[in-house]
């Protein structure tokens, strides 16, 4: 058996001496003997993919006149109402600010002044519409039929956020982040 493992031995180092010798084009036991860019250029050369030179990109030396770039100011809208027919009118903090406010009085507290929400549905058209219920929506949601909705319910705008009011509704049942006021 030892004789087995000797004889296995000795063909391995023949054959790792004498049979790695032309491993590749422009080898000599496996260690290269030309520049490996040489290499690499033979083989390209050699491959069937197309070569193709590619230019630098152009640079021009023109000078350019400095731009200005002005900040473009989008209206965002804090408010939408959506009609029963599904089309809607947004309003912006500025177009809220225009309306009238109204200032009622909460019960032994101290009286509150913001946009009565009639006044906002009347700007946005809501008499063309056949209307039972109005929903207001922010942090919560508030239904009122059309028979309780009068000048007591408020919005109150801030500069990104609105608030709903009225001396109707528990101060801790008042709405914030309101975003909509859906009519049905």
């Amino acid at each position: 058996m030892i004789t087995n493992i000797k004889r296995l031995v000795l063909v391995s180092m023949i054959f790792l001496l004498f049979g790695c010798s032309n491993l590749a084009p422009g080898t000599t036991g496996g260690i290269p003997t030309e520049d490996p860019l040489q290499i690499m250029q033979r083989t390209a050369a050699e491959t069937s993919i197309a070569q193709t030179a590619v230019a630098p990109p152009a640079v021009s030396t023109a000078a350019v006149a400095p731009t200005e770039v002005l900040p473009v100011s989008v209206p965002l809208e804090l408010l939408t109402v959506i009609f029963p027919d599904g089309s809607q009118v947004g309003f912006t903090a500025d177009d809220l600010r225009a309306l009238p406010e109204s200032t009622v009085s909460l019960k032994n507290k101290e009286p509150v002044t913001g946009i009565p929400v009639l006044s906002i549905l009347d700007q946005a058209g809501w008499s063309r519409y056949t209307v039972n219920t109005i929903s207001i929506q922010g942090v919560g949601l508030i239904k009122l039929s059309k028979a309780q909705l009068d000048g007591n319910f408020l919005l109150i705008v801030g500069d990104r956020n609105i608030q709903f009011a009225s001396p109707l509704v528990p101060k801790r049942d008042w709405l914030s982040g309101v975003t909509t006021i859906a009519l049905y």
